[in-house]
């Protein structure tokens, strides 16, 4: 069985906006190979989350070479789980939702959730709808249900950056050990440097104008890799390393500048 499941080679795409074409990809080759986990880490409009949908296959307009394995299930994790969860329906409901959609039973449906909740020591009931929870509960709810479909492929965008501190700790742990017992690949993109070091085995350092890979960091470190490690010297020289290509890749954007 081919390893890759999504490949590009030497991609761009641009977009027009008030008749003025602008280049956003130049020139980008990436690979995306079976179990594996990368973080994306970029400057603010960079094009991350166009990378996530080019990926997904939501967005196909581009130039250049694509590959993707043609059995790929691809499932997404969004930003803002307030509105990616549907508040008539209970906890149960929503993460079975994908497969309602699939026609499948009720009993099955049941039955997956409750699977998927013990596989992965998950405990929230399941009875009750989603704004009697906590985010970071609510969150947990939006990758179950990405999770349900059993996907080859986890693409997340920023899931914890509306969160408190605490509660991106925890679910940091947590998307590793999810990593580790179902095999997902993932694709997690960050605007935080600590998030992309402790969860990744490659992070994929953006730059723009137009948007390019300029660099890819391997991090060596041993998992799990609890909150502990952040204080340790290996992680301070991956960040390092993350850093100084971030500001190699850089351009600074005048924020009082009218677009």
């Amino acid at each position: 069985m081919k390893k890759e499941l999504v490949s590009f080679k030497k991609v761009s795409k641009s977009y027009t906006n008030k008749g003025v074409e602008y280049s956003l990809f130049t020139d980008l080759s990436l690979s995306i190979k079976r179990s594996e986990f990368i973080a994306v880490f970029g400057p603010n409009g960079c094009g991350k989350t166009t990378l996530l949908n080019m990926i997904s296959g939501i967005d196909k307009e581009f130039k250049g070479t694509s590959e993707r394995n043609p059995h790929l299930k691809v499932s997404f994790v969004f930003q803002n789980y307030r509105e990616s969860l549907f508040p008539w329906l209970t906890v149960k409901e929503n993460i079975s939702f994908p497969l309602t959609l699939k026609g499948v039973s009720a009993e099955n449906r049941d039955k997956a959730v409750i699977d998927l909740c013990n596989r992965l020591s998950v405990f929230i009931n399941l009875d009750v709808y989603p704004y009697t929870l906590s985010g970071g509960q609510q969150q947990m709810v939006s990758i179950l249900r990405a999770l349900v479909t059993k996907p080859d492929l986890l693409l997340m965008d920023e899931p914890f950056s509306a969160l408190d501190y605490e509660t991106t700790l925890f679910l940091l742990e947590k998307t590793q050990e999810i990593w580790k017992k179902t095999g997902v690949a993932i694709v997690f993109v960050s605007h935080d440097v600590d998030d992309a070091v402790l969860l990744a085995k490659r992070i994929i350092v953006l730059g723009r104008n137009p948007t390019r890979i300029v660099s890819e960091v391997t991090v060596s470190l041993p998992y799990p890799r609890m909150s502990e490690v952040m204080n340790s010297e290996d992680f301070h020289q991956t960040k390092n390393k993350v850093l100084s290509a971030f500001l190699r890749g850089y351009k600074k954007v005048d924020i009082n500048q009218n677009n």
